[in-house]
């Protein structure tokens, strides 16, 4: 067991008890990793498990079981998609792509190198 196999129980799957497990505590050193991984599923997990934390941090600051029962109450099994911030794709020109090849063969360098003297060239 892993902290993602944990994760995927609090978020996916409701009814299971995997805080039963004896390496439950082993493998979440701390809270805050599962906070972080709840409040990722919503916006509204973010103010929720910000306000609990802040207000309830003293009875489950030792006890991790209720936490998780926390957690597993406030996601909605619905709603857990994560959601990642994405690098937006860049739009390939097959014109400049064919030339930066052609110079990266004629001057046997790597077409990064290329890349980097064009925009040097530009400027």
């Amino acid at each position: 067991m892993n902290i993602i196999d944990i994760v995927n129980d609090l978020l996916y799957n409701k009814d299971s008890e995997i805080y039963n497990d004896s390496n439950f505590y082993e493998v979440v050193p701390n809270n805050y990793l599962l906070q972080r991984w709840t409040s990722m599923t919503s916006i509204n997990n973010i103010f929720l498990i910000n306000e609990t934390t802040n207000k309830l941090h003293n009875i489950y600051e030792n006890d991790k079981v209720f936490l998780y029962k926390m957690l597993n109450t406030i996601t909605d099994s619905n709603d857990c998609k994560i959601k990642y911030i994405k690098k937006p794709k860049e739009i390939v020109n097959e014109e400049e792509t064919k030339q930066i090849t052609k110079l990266a063969n004629v001057y046997e360098c790597s077409e990064r190198e290329i890349k980097e003297y064009m925009s040097m060239v530009e400027k």
